[in-house]
């Protein structure tokens, strides 16, 4: 269920013309370097903001049409949620639990020239107190409106 959600949500990012691509034609790795460089950095970004407590130009990153399917910042327990850019600044200021983590195995994918898939994990230990450990799976879909790259669709799943 979920793989079908990612994909037709894939699918309303991607411009019509894009779709009308050949059936033997596989997405490819970013073309350009910066392009993988430039959304591994703001991924990055993002997650320090989270943890830290989110900046007004954070947001900034993210479209208006924006959905995340994840864990929503906030206390134990964490909880999946669907949440929209604007309930993201309705609860701005809001920390994601302490934790510590590592982000790594980033894959960028381009099935065009407007719309990048981003896929790494982040791994982690939990602070409050000592916990487990995690893996979080992440993947992110950014689109390219006018000349601003902004994420458009997020999801995580996290292992134990």
């Amino acid at each position: 269920m979920k793989t079908k959600l990612l994909l037709a949500l894939i699918f309303l990012a991607t411009p019509p013309l894009a779709r009308l691509k050949g059936a033997d034609q596989t997405p490819v790795v970013a073309p350009a370097e910066s392009l993988q460089a430039t959304l591994t950095a703001k991924e990055r970004q993002k997650w320090d903001a989270f943890r830290t407590g989110p900046s007004a130009d954070i947001f900034e990153m993210f479209a208006d049409d924006f959905v995340s399917i994840g864990y929503k910042p906030g206390p134990p327990p964490l909880t999946v949620e669907m949440t929209t850019k604007r309930e993201m600044l309705l609860a701005r200021g809001q920390k994601s639990p302490p934790a510590e983590f590592r982000l790594s195995d980033f894959q960028v994918m381009t099935p065009n020239d407007e719309t990048a898939i981003v896929t790494y994990k982040a791994r982690g230990t939990e602070n409050t107190p000592p916990g487990p450990e995690f893996v979080i799976h992440a993947t992110s879909v950014w689109v390219k409106r006018g000349e601003q790259w902004l994420t458009i669709f997020y999801q995580a799943t996290l292992t134990r």
